[in-house]
């Protein structure tokens, strides 16, 4: 019987002189701690991590060859020279794709747009796109969130006398003979990765560079700056969405997104935002990552992308409500297909039963049952809609802390996507196993690929043989920012903590651990009564005179409850300040997100 390892808690120790820093910055030691933790070094550094503004973002013309792709773009306005956009079917895709049209027929450009069908196209530009682009009378085609890779297809291209314009955020493709990266051919390339580009954030999603590219565009025809808001605020939720680095300069343009986002008066979004009930509400990056992006990348996922980019489209509310309700119906459908695959994916792994008949006719993952579990999982779900493959890599990654390759069907051959650990490069591991690959790409935390059927079982054992994780490597780690008993959790710290928004990549939510913690009162409740409720105290709060404080866990709550039985305290909690509010009050409650018990049986 499978059973997860017990992760490892490490708290972070960075130095600095945090009285003085506390000082200056007037907040604070704890709050200077954790900017510290997430590798801020100086006054400055905190300083404009806490009061960055929109005004701060790096000028568009720093990235290589941005005069470019405008002397060209200005040159075909001014000619009514027809400009294909080919985007992707995500979240980032779709907003990218979206503010170039926005913003080039601003400026009176002749402009239409294209995004892959998930399933008949893949991701990216196809050779097919390149003909049907010239057949209709294109001149020029511009790429947002993609085309980095795409050498052949550029090359089509250029051989037919099209103008191209790259805008991307991808890595290149690496020559393995050479060991160099190969550009496609094309005209004007805007992507920071390049070799020679000397712009100083390199972690913008395509929506942020087609924002860069329009902003370029908007400053070059005098457009006022105003004018980008709606764009600004479309690139912060695909920035979140495509989860980049939330600091540096994603985190300003978020920052400032997030507050333009509850009282928009973008009919799209507007629409979309009512039906989830958050239009008018406080907007985190954690609702625009678990309820507003899924419901934006369904329509990618089951039917075409389109559906979004209508959405965004849209100028009557009425038609938008339709529209969003359609999107939110997608998604819910998805969930439901998304959990029923994640548990035939579970019983797959963890049962011991080594028959590939029992495994849908595939060979097992595992070499020996779970106690010599691949270091890297191969799983394959024949019928599993293929656009859900990345979500169910990603949650079977979160649980067996390991990469994860979820494969299916496809027309020709099969299909996947991966989900990677933070110590496993998994584009440059598929680099080795090219041989048994059509075709693959993405990036060290994901990739896509295809393949032959036949070659499923060779590229597991390439995977796994050519893998170096150890077992530290293996075991789930837990980042704990400080030690902090409960007597400091206030409305004032939760207030500071606040000016840490957004959380996200390379941002985590701060974590703290407290020692003693003695549970007071417990109860399960919620809809599904998945739900741990406490009153909890600790040594720090019965020296202040202090009774009880309200604790909530929402993790396994059988093995929660069987792990407490009939005693009070509990050794260790991680844990993270909050205010719960019901029927107009307020108060303070900490959320647990990992326990320890005091002797045998401690899990987290």
């Amino acid at each position: 019987m499978f059973q997860p390892l017990q992760a490892s808690w490490t708290i972070i120790r960075k130095g600095a002189d945090f009285e003085k820093l506390s000082r200056q910055l007037g907040v604070s030691e704890i709050l200077v701690r954790l900017m510290r933790n997430r590798g801020l070094n100086s006054l400055e550094e905190m300083d404009h991590f806490l009061h960055g503004g929109i005004q701060d973002m790096h000028s568009p013309w720093e990235l290589k060859d941005m005069d470019k792709a405008v002397a060209i773009l200005a040159d075909k306005i001014s000619r009514k020279k027809p400009v294909r956009i080919i985007g992707d079917y995500d979240v980032d895709g779709v907003m990218a794709s979206y503010i170039l049209e926005t913003g080039l027929k601003r400026l009176g450009a002749s402009v239409s747009v294209q995004i892959p069908h998930r399933i008949r196209d893949g991701y990216g530009v196809q050779k097919s796109m390149i003909r049907k682009a010239f057949e209709e009378g294109m001149d020029t085609i511009l790429t947002c969130d993609n085309g980095s890779k795409a050498v052949e297809e550029f090359a089509l291209a250029m051989d037919l006398g099209l103008t191209v314009i790259i805008t991307d955020h991808h890595e290149y493709a690496l020559d393995e003979e050479s060991g160099r990266y190969q550009y496609p051919p094309c005209h004007a390339m805007i992507n920071p990765h390049q070799a020679d580009c000397s712009y100083p954030d390199k972690d913008l999603c395509g929506a942020g560079l087609a924002l860069k590219l329009v902003t370029a565009l908007y400053e070059h025809f005098q457009i006022a700056p105003e004018e980008l808001k709606d764009l600004q605020m479309l690139a912060a939720v695909a920035t979140v969405a495509d989860v980049v680095s939330l600091m540096g300069e994603n985190r300003v343009l978020v920052k400032y997104g997030l507050a333009l986002l509850p009282h928009t008066d973008h009919i799209g979004m507007k629409a979309l935002l009512e039906e989830i009930g958050f239009y008018g509400k406080k907007i985190t990056a954690y609702h625009v990552g678990f309820r507003i992006a899924p419901c934006i990348n369904a329509a990618g996922r089951l039917e075409s992308a389109d559906l979004a980019l209508d959405l965004l489209r849209c100028r009557d509310l009425g038609q938008a409500r339709k529209l969003a309700k359609k999107l939110t119906e997608l998604n819910d459908k998805r969930k439901t297909m998304t959990e029923n695959m994640i548990r035939r994916a579970i019983h797959m792994v963890e049962e011991d039963d080594p028959d590939p008949a029992a495994r849908g006719g595939f060979a097992p993952v595992c070499y020996d049952g779970v106690n010599a579990m691949d270091r890297v999982l191969l799983i394959c779900l024949p019928d599993c809609h293929e656009s859900l493959a990345g979500i169910i890599a990603g949650r079977l990654k979160e649980r067996y802390h390991r990469p994860v390759f979820v494969l299916t069907n496809a027309k020709e051959g099969v299909k996947g996507s991966g989900r990677s650990t933070e110590e496993y490069d998994m584009y440059r591991e598929l680099e080795k196993a090219d041989a048994f690959l059509d075709r693959y790409g993405g990036h060290p935390g994901a990739a896509g690929l295809s393949l032959s059927a036949n070659h499923i079982e060779n590229l597991r054992f390439c995977l796994n043989q050519n893998c170096t994780l150890s077992k530290e490597d293996l075991t789930p780690k837990v980042k704990i920012d400080l030690l902090m008993p409960l007597a400091y959790v206030s409305s004032s710290l939760i207030d500071q903590l606040d000016m840490m928004e957004p959380f996200g990549e390379d941002n985590p939510d701060p974590v703290f651990v407290c020692r003693n913690l003695h549970i007071l009162e417990v109860k399960v409740t919620g809809r599904d009564f998945k739900v741990v409720k406490m009153r909890v105290c600790d040594d720090s709060m019965k020296k202040l005179g202090i009774r009880s404080m309200e604790a909530v866990y929402f993790g396994d709550e059988e093995a929660f409850m069987r792990d407490l039985g009939s005693r009070k305290m509990i050794y260790a909690v991680t844990y993270q300040p909050s205010v719960n509010e019901y029927r107009g009050l307020k108060s303070l409650q900490i959320r647990i997100k990992q326990y320890r018990m005091d002797g045998p049986g401690a899990r987290s």
